[in-house]
């Protein structure tokens, strides 16, 4: 869910600093689904972003970052695996990488040779931790479907507090099909639990 809440007709000036807060309660349930409390500590994952207006231009901050290096969270670390071409393992098909293939970006190219055949792409998670997994992904006139595996099963996220129903996610599969190439759309794998180490 995003939500955002403006400060028009009542804004807040501020001088030096500002300190805002999120409020971690609310609705709570047991996992059969019934209401545990109204106004209990929560397990939601939550992130937020402020802007604001100011006079002049901040002469002690650094510019902002340009392009692919504006990752969406201040620990968000970027894969690439078009570099990884010698650790991927292909099982009836061939992988090879496609140089600049849309807007100078490059792809790892699995021709699959029919239903069945897979991709294993090895990455290295550098500490235990719950990750939210995305892969960018390329589509084509004749790109097939997939489904995102992580160590050979359905990933699985960590068992969050929710309304009955709120997390319930489609299977990890993409549909490749698109009229033109494109790359750059970024497919949600899910919300995981990794332990440090390699991982295909």
């Amino acid at each position: 869910m995003t939500a955002y809440r403006w400060h028009l007709v009542d804004p807040i000036p501020f001088k030096r600093s500002l300190k805002a807060e999120l409020e971690h309660r609310g609705w709570t349930y047991h996992a059969d689904g019934t209401v545990k409390s109204a106004f209990g500590e929560r397990t939601d994952l939550m992130s937020s972003v402020a802007f604001w207006y100011q006079e002049g231009i901040a002469q002690d901050q650094p510019s902002a970052p340009y392009g692919a290096a504006r990752l969406p969270h201040g620990n968000a670390r970027q894969i690439e695996v078009e570099t990884a071409l010698a650790g991927c393992r292909a099982d009836g098909g061939r992988v090879s990488v496609l140089p600049e293939l849309f807007w100078s970006k490059d792809v790892l190219f699995f021709a699959a040779e029919g239903p069945g055949a897979k991709l294993e792409v090895p990455f290295e998670v550098t500490e235990d931790g719950d990750y939210e997994l995305f892969t960018e992904v390329a589509q084509a006139a004749d790109y097939g479907i997939y489904t995102v595996l992580l160590d050979g099963q359905p990933p699985q996220p960590p068992q969050l507090e929710h309304e009955p129903g709120a997390d319930v996610r489609p299977p990890t599969q993409f549909d490749g099909y698109a009229l033109e190439t494109y790359v750059g759309l970024a497919h949600p794998v899910g919300w995981v639990r990794l332990a440090k180490g390699g991982t295909p």
